[in-house]
Order: C-alpha cells, then sequence, then structure tokens
C-alpha cells in the first residue's frame, strides 16, 4: 500500500488509476458518446493525462458541479475531457450567467478559461490549441469572480463543444456563503 504524510501528500483519488477493463467497461455503458466530461473541484487536480481515475469510473460522467464559494473570491475548479473514441483538435467552451432568486446575476463574463485564452506577456489576447489525442485526457480549468455582495444559491449552465462534436452541458450550483475574501482567495 501507499501512505502519505497527510492530505497534501496523497495520490488518491485523482491518481488511482483505473484498468483497462474498466475503462472498456465505462465506454460499454455509453456506447455512443466519443467525448466525456468529469468535473472536479480545485482540491482534485486532473495530473493524469494517459489514464482515468479509478473515481472517475466509480462515479461516472457527471452532468452537474457543485461547490461553496466565498463572496470575493475568484474561484477556480476543472472540467476534464476525455476523448474517449476520437481526437479532439478545438474546444469552445459557454460560460453561464448564473441566477439567484432575488439576487442580482454572476454575469457570465465573470467567468474566464485559464488554459484555454488569455493574455500574453506582450498584453495581446490569445486562444490556446486544446490539441487532445484519442484517448487522453485534460482539464478545462475555469474561473469566475465570485462578486462581493453575493450570497445564496447561484445556478447556471456551462457548455463545451468540440470541433465537430456535439454539445455537452453541466449544471454549475455554487453555494456563496461566509466571509467575504478580500483578497479573492489569494492568501
Amino acid at each position: 500500500g501507499f501512505q502519505a504524510n497527510g492530505e497534501v501528500h496523497s495520490f488518491f483519488p485523482m491518481e488511482g488509476i483505473a484498468t483497462q477493463r474498466e475503462t472498456r467497461d465505462l465506454l460499454a455503458e455509453h456506447p455512443g458518446e466519443r467525448y466525456f466530461l468529469f468535473p472536479e473541484d480545485r482540491s482534485r487536480p486532473i495530473k493524469m493525462f494517459d489514464y482515468l481515475p479509478l473515481k472517475w469510473i466509480q462515479d461516472g460522467p457527471e452532468r452537474e458541479f457543485y461547490s461553496r464559494p466565498h463572496p470575493g473570491e475568484y474561484f477556480v475548479f476543472q472540467v476534464g475531457v476525455w476523448a474517449a473514441r476520437r481526437a479532439i483538435d478545438k474546444i469552445d467552451v459557454e460560460f453561464p450567467t448564473l441566477r439567484c432568486a432575488g439576487k442580482p446575476d454572476i454575469a457570465a463574463s465573470e467567468f474566464s478559461s485559464i488554459n484555454l485564452s488569455g493574455t500574453d506577456w506582450f498584453g495581446r489576447s490569445m486562444d490556446v490549441d486544446f490539441g487532445l489525442a484519442r484517448g487522453k485526457v485534460r482539464p478545462v480549468w475555469v474561473g469566475v469572480q465570485i462578486p462581493e455582495d453575493a450570497r445564496g444559491v447561484y445556478t447556471g449552465t456551462f457548455t463545451v463543444t468540440p470541433e465537430g462534436e456535439p454539445a455537452k452541458s453541466l449544471r454549475i450550483t455554487l453555494d456563496v456563503a461566509g466571509k467575504v475574501l478580500p483578497d479573492h482567495g489569494d492568501g
């Protein structure tokens, strides 16, 4: 067995590898799916790109993501994309407007994809090639700035569309509570 000094040193659950049989069984359960989405909290970073975590086999492909960010936090999560049956050259994401009854929306413009686009060292905007070979895994890191006055349960739909494939959506639920993080969570 493996033992870790603590949670931060542990390989589990994200680096426990699914067997080939477990992976084949997942594919057999979803015969028409050419790619899969697996949302994960930032506390479980996706580090394996050649294998599926056993956790994903046990949980199955998810259609929902839930977390509890603080007001004022720049909240980050990830969506694992598995190119199960064919390569994915390009991917588009559509960010949701998050809504909470009786509260101002969190606009889609508050979202960004940390590893799909950004600004280079010259201040120019850039798009990053996604390029994912058949059978490989890659995370899409997503960040959203939570307003300081936000409180309550906010929901919306995050959509992923690989080039030449049908779109898939994830329901995002953020239960915003706690104290305001003035440093956006950097500390």
